[in-house]
């Protein structure tokens, strides 16, 4: 996660969440396809060498794929997406939310795990994982080089940030007319 947090400002929020989900379901698959054929209640069926190598390396690779998105990204994005007035309740809010889901998962594993087996396992969270890639891919917006005022405005549809707008009439523009905000006006009189 040092390489991550080194590479967010010059490759992107977006792309980071984006790769660590692709990775992610990638090593879920892998490991799916390790346990193939695995009867853990008749032992009729051991895993060979080379799925055992598989589910070792599987994990290192969801890990690896963890530490490139949601791990140190998801706070990034977290904390720049609330508006000041309520960031800090907000960001409270939303680490309970995320151990209570985190708790879920762990209590629910071995459960789903003794339902379906671990091939079937492990292939239901790589169908959450590409529903989790689509959403941001269509969803989460990109707010690499915005500051915090800029991010708001984009969130709030009042126009593009400059990095992405075709015109350079002002700072920001709704069909190339520059946009009329206090919180604006002091920057395009300045």
């Amino acid at each position: 996660s040092t390489m991550t947090v080194a590479m967010v400002d010059r490759v992107g929020r977006k792309v980071l969440l984006m790769s660590g989900c692709a990775i992610m379901c990638t090593a879920l698959l892998a490991l799916a396809l390790g346990f193939w054929g695995y009867d853990e209640e008749n032992n009729k069926q051991k895993l060979s060498t080379w799925q055992q190598q598989l589910v070792l390396w599987s994990m290192f690779v969801y890990i690896a794929g963890y530490q490139v998105g949601y791990g140190p990204i998801t706070w990034t994005v977290l904390s720049e997406i609330y508006p000041s007035e309520i960031r800090g309740t907000a960001m409270a809010l939303s680490v309970e939310v995320n151990f209570f889901f985190k708790f879920l998962v762990q209590l629910g594993f071995p459960i789903v795990q003794e339902m379906l087996g671990w091939v079937c396992t492990f292939s239901v969270f790589a169908c959450f994982l590409v529903a989790s890639f689509l959403f941001i891919y269509l969803k989460v917006p990109e707010t690499k080089g915005l500051s915090l005022e800029e991010i708001q405005v984009l969130l709030r549809g009042q126009g593009q940030p400059p990095s992405s707008r075709k015109e350079k009439e002002g700072p920001y523009s709704i069909d190339g007319a520059p946009l009329s905000s206090p919180l604006l006006k002091d920057q395009t009189d300045g």
